[in-house]
């Protein structure tokens, strides 16, 4: 399959940025992979025979460069880039950080093109689920054609929303701080009953995900089923 505009660069190959080449790969769009280590992005690379690893010169003359890279990553990797980037023909960057604002990244480097692209979820479950989601600022300063690209590209891996931004932290941050609650309220209890700590890995790696999964999607037993409905008959 062609990929719209024929140049993409992903910079940034951890947990994000692999899932992002799993389900590129399995939707037949081939891209570069890029990392100030050559040896690393060979590396990963070579787990993804669709994709490529190049170099900075081949980054440079993308059309759209990801950036899967951590908010606090973003701004020195562009700094070093800053000095050879054109602005008549620089890419499109797609800034996948939650923790930094794409318009942040517009007033400090105003010349160039920016495009935010905010993945909410989980990368593992990401990679291993696909059908991701998506959000996509509501203020784009990208041309309407390399915008559109995006939007087709990333539709293919999943659902693209047009929405505020800070949408994605806070829900993020909210389903990330009751996750967690959950999973310290939990491991107290077996703690408390004594449950060998085999049992209580196996409850937080694959019964509570399980659940959550089959509880959202309807698709409850009729054990869960059954102490769903006393959840819900239980007095408040």
């Amino acid at each position: 399959m062609t990929i719209p505009y024929s140049t993409w660069t992903l910079v940034g190959i951890g947990k994000l940025g692999q899932a992002l080449l799993t389900l590129f790969q399995a939707s037949n769009y081939p891209i570069g992979l890029y990392h100030p280590n050559i040896k690393k992005s060979e590396r990963c690379a070579a787990a993804y025979p669709l994709h490529t690893s190049v170099s900075k010169e081949y980054l440079l003359s993308s059309d759209i460069v990801i950036l899967a890279l951590p908010a606090t990553q973003i701004q020195p990797f562009i700094d070093e880039l800053y000095p050879l980037l054109s602005p008549v023909s620089s890419p499109l960057f797609l800034n996948m950080a939650t923790m930094i604002s794409t318009n942040a990244l517009r007033e400090a480097y105003p010349e160039l093109a920016w495009q935010g692209v905010k993945f909410m979820g989980q990368a593992d479950d990401l990679r291993e689920n696909g059908n991701g989601l998506f959000i996509t600022d509501k203020t784009s300063a990208a041309d309407s054609e390399r915008k559109n690209a995006v939007i087709q590209v990333f539709s293919s891996i999943g659902h693209v929303v047009q929405d505020e931004e800070q949408t994605v932290e806070n829900i993020n941050r909210l389903a990330t701080y009751y996750a967690i609650k959950g999973v310290k309220e939990l491991e107290k209890v077996m703690q408390e009953q004594d449950f060998p700590e085999l049992y209580r890995r196996q409850v937080l790696l694959s019964l509570v995900p399980g659940v959550i999964r089959s509880y959202t999607e309807g698709t409850l037993g009729h054990f869960g089923q059954a102490v769903a409905d006393e959840l819900e008959n239980k007095p408040s």
